[in-house]
């Protein structure tokens, strides 16, 4: 198969991102666990009750508990700071896409945001 140099270009990229993320996975992802969970800042303790989806054993074929207590943490940081919000995430892809999630991360832990 012949491949023109904008199609090399594209599946070349795709290729190292997908290995950039494996690598991400395996070596800082998994570092998450719930045992370290409470060590991060902005997390108020008192109201941290892990739902059964977060404990370990329950992860499913699809994430691992590291990627749900990731999950969990950007749900607990989003509803510290969009107060009447619940948000369920479910998938990193879908949910994620409005970046509000990412906007209540960076106004967490950047103190000199300011909103627009």
């Amino acid at each position: 198969m012949k491949l023109n140099e904008f199609k090399h270009k594209y599946i070349s990229l795709d290729a190292w991102l997908q290995i950039y993320f494996q690598i991400h996975k395996v070596y800082f992802i998994s570092r998450v666990s719930i045992s370290t969970f409470p060590e991060i800042p902005g997390i108020d303790q008192g109201q941290l009750r892990f739902p059964d989806y977060c404990r370990e054993g329950h992860s499913g074929n699809i994430f691992s508990s590291s990627e749900t207590v990731l999950m969990f943490w950007m749900e607990q940081i989003f509803e510290y700071r969009n107060d009447p919000q619940q948000l369920r995430i479910k998938a990193f892809d879908k949910d994620l896409k409005t970046c509000l999630v990412f906007g209540a991360l960076l106004e967490t832990y950047v103190g000199s945001l300011r909103p627009i």
